[in-house]
């Protein structure tokens, strides 16, 4: 805790920012968070023992402090940036070392009653299955993070621990390649990664009927050889209800997802880089406008 504390103070000492001047400090976390005291519950960077720490920040630097998960502010800096598209009910799906939601319903962010909902990267996706970095099985981030698709590639043990695995982003660019290129078992760990993710995003769509969902995170590069799988799930998942939903008007219906032509919409220079966006509209089993940036990043708060 020392530490952040004197990176947040030399922060604002280098660039002469008096402490009055700061209404509050945000802090963004991987993991779980108790928001009610502000304790980290788990965190695949962090370790838990640290204990409370927007409180000691808070009176070390005579400033209030706030602390949530990470992916909970990169929805919230999209809905500040853009409250018209990224408003209502929305979600943010961050998918890099693991995989995170921020969600808003009805314009405001919902975050459970302690803090810690919306756990979309530990919802599970096959019951027995992978082991995740939180210690479950078969949660969707075993199946999608960056660890889970290297563990694939390598044929590793499904019951190895992520805390083993630890592929770099030169890493993942090199499986990308090598998928890209045709070599069957890569392009097949991409394709299950896809397809929990439509399984889990079409369960999300059933429970919420969200107006759009972002992707975003340095998987988003990959997601190319995501996307026949995301659509197989996303139809399978939804499609059992589809035509009963035909008048309904909502997300679950007749249809195939639809890619747009992200550099012909006149509103691209105002998206962020590296986001994907997902848009139902009605009549439509999860359809949507694919707008996907040129060049994918990590979008930052």
């Amino acid at each position: 805790m020392p530490r952040l504390v004197e990176i947040i103070r030399g922060y604002l000492v280098e660039r002469a920012i008096p402490p009055s001047r700061v209404s509050e400090i945000s802090i963004a976390i991987p993991g779980t968070t108790d928001e009610t005291t502000g304790t980290l519950l788990w965190s695949p960077t962090v370790a838990v023992e640290v204990g409370s720490v927007p409180g000691p920040v808070s009176e070390a630097l005579g400033i209030r402090a706030s602390m949530t998960n990470d992916v909970n502010m990169m929805a919230q800096a999209l809905h500040s940036r853009d409250p018209g598209r990224f408003g209502g009910t929305f979600a943010t799906i961050f998918i890099a070392y693991g995989v995170g939601m921020g969600l808003y319903i009805n314009g405001r962010l919902f975050t459970g009653a302690f803090g810690s909902g919306a756990e979309f990267g530990h919802a599970n996706h096959m019951p027995g299955g992978a082991l995740c970095r939180c210690g479950r099985r078969g949660c969707i981030e075993a199946y999608v993070a960056d660890y889970a698709i290297y563990r694939a590639v390598e044929n590793l043990p499904p019951d190895l621990s992520p805390t083993e695995i630890d592929p770099d982003a030169e890493t993942m660019r090199a499986l990308e390649q090598r998928a890209r290129d045709g070599e069957d078992r890569v392009r097949m760990a991409y394709h299950q990664a896809g397809l929990a993710l439509g399984y889990g995003l079409s369960r999300l769509i059933a429970l919420l009927n969200p107006q759009r969902v972002a992707f975003t995170g340095r998987g988003v590069a990959a997601f190319d050889l995501m996307e026949a799988g995301f659509r197989a799930g996303l139809e399978r998942g939804a499609g059992g209800r589809a035509g009963a939903h035909d008048r309904d008007r909502g997300v679950l219906g007749r249809g195939r997802p639809r890619r747009c032509r992200h550099s012909r919409r006149r509103d691209a220079a105002a998206r962020p880089r590296g986001v994907c966006q997902l848009r139902p509209r009605p009549g439509r089993a999860a359809e949507a406008g694919w707008r996907r940036s040129a060049r994918p990043a990590d979008l930052k708060a």
